[in-house]
């Protein structure tokens, strides 16, 4: 049988989609691979699987972006022929239903993955909350045409879905993120000498940033001995990024050190003794928050869509309420003072990523919703009454 996984940028797929692709093709399948912005694809062909170059446009007017990667997908869908087609990402949702409705061949499974809500669904202006009802009803009257299956994986954007009547119940699953690999980012020792808080992402308010620095500002007010530590950029084409003259600013004054964009993160998380990501951002599941429980580091969140179901609060990490940073200093304060606690919470943190977490852990949940989907209706829908995730 033929799957297509069709995913939105052709980045994620070594770090995210790979391990669920090449579980796939030990199973039997003939894995396909799509992607609707355009990019270098040797991660995808070296490892063996057909790529489908969607669109080549880069740049310029995103209306015309858009429609090229629309009818881009349209035209895939009717070269492959998948008998399944799996979408990742909101905008990869949108479109693959669209395309369908365009005339592209429709197969007899289609799966959505909605990955996480990003701003649309977290920021209160005026064109955000336009863009969210005009986005969840669109997906509502697209599903009820083309009767999709819907893959979520977090339960409150499961229950956001389902409350505003786009997306029923019995209609969806949750599978919890993408997985990690747990081979990769092995249980390291904790390590010795000042401890590390480190932050990693794009360096972003919603992901929690200036919480984060505000926090170590305090910390180090205080005279708390630790290092505070960042891990990514900027991001120049987002308006909610941090300026590279606020990352100049906070490295003169001494409150973080800055890291930069680093493509070994487990080399980094295992220079660290604690993982903080204060985001409100709209995670489907933070992948850098399962990366640090693998490495064997506990995980300061706040008490966030996503953010709240990738730790075990109080036992593989803490959650703390959100755009707080004096409850997140204090967080940080507390477990930077009790080494012996900090040890046993990594523990704890490592186990539960490889029984919830691990990607031959939700690459098998997915090849279960697979064949659930193709089986007989009555069948398909009892099966899907009691989602069988490691998390539902």
């Amino acid at each position: 049988m033929k799957l297509l996984l069709a995913e939105n940028r052709v980045e994620y797929f070594p770090t995210h989609r790979r391990p669920l692709a090449e579980a796939a093709r030990r199973a039997g399948y003939d894995v396909h691979v799509a992607t609707l912005t355009w990019g270098p694809a040797a991660a995808i062909t070296e490892a063996g699987f057909p790529f489908h170059q969607i669109s080549r446009r880069k740049g310029g007017n995103r209306i015309l972006q858009e429609l090229a990667a629309l009818f881009g997908l349209r035209r895939i869908l009717n070269q492959v022929r998948p008998d399944i087609c799996h979408f990742f990402t909101l905008r990869a949702v949108v479109h693959g239903l669209v395309a369908f409705l365009l005339g592209g061949v429709r197969p007899p499974l289609v799966v959505c993955s909605i990955t996480g809500l990003g701003y649309l669904f977290t920021d209160e202006g005026l064109q955000a909350r336009i863009g969210r009802a005009v986005a969840g009803n669109l997906i509502g009257w697209l599903r009820s045409l083309v009767r999709p299956i819907f893959i979520f994986q977090n339960r409150d954007d499961r229950a956001l879905f389902a409350d505003r009547g786009w997306v029923p119940l019995s209609a969806s699953c949750l599978v919890p993120g993408s997985g990690v690999d747990i081979r990769a980012f092995s249980k390291a020792e904790m390590p010795s000498g000042t401890p590390i808080a480190l932050f990693s992402g794009r360096y972003l308010r919603p992901k929690g940033i200036f919480e984060f620095v505000e926090a170590a500002r305090l910390l180090r007010n205080e005279g708390i001995d630790a290092r505070f530590v960042i891990v990514g950029d900027i991001d120049p084409h987002n308006p909610a990024s941090a300026r590279r003259a606020d990352v100049e600013a906070w490295l003169e004054e001494g409150i973080v050190e800055d890291w930069g964009f680093c493509s070994d993160m487990p080399a980094r998380l295992a220079r660290a003794s604690l993982v903080v990501l204060p985001s409100t951002y709209g995670e489907g599941l933070p992948k850098v928050v399962i990366e640090a429980g693998a490495t064997g580091r506990p995980v300061i969140v706040s008490d966030s869509p996503g953010c709240r179901e990738a730790i075990v609060d109080g036992e593989t990490g803490m959650l703390v309420p959100a755009k707080d940073p004096q409850a997140l200093a204090r967080a940080i304060r507390t477990l930077l003072a009790d080494p012996a606690r900090l040890r046993l919470m990594g523990e704890a943190a490592r186990r539960d990523v490889e029984s919830r977490f691990a990607s031959d852990v939700i690459a098998d949940a997915i090849l279960g919703v697979y064949s659930r989907g193709l089986a007989p209706p009555d069948e398909r829908a009892s099966g899907f009454a009691n989602a069988a995730s490691p998390s539902a």
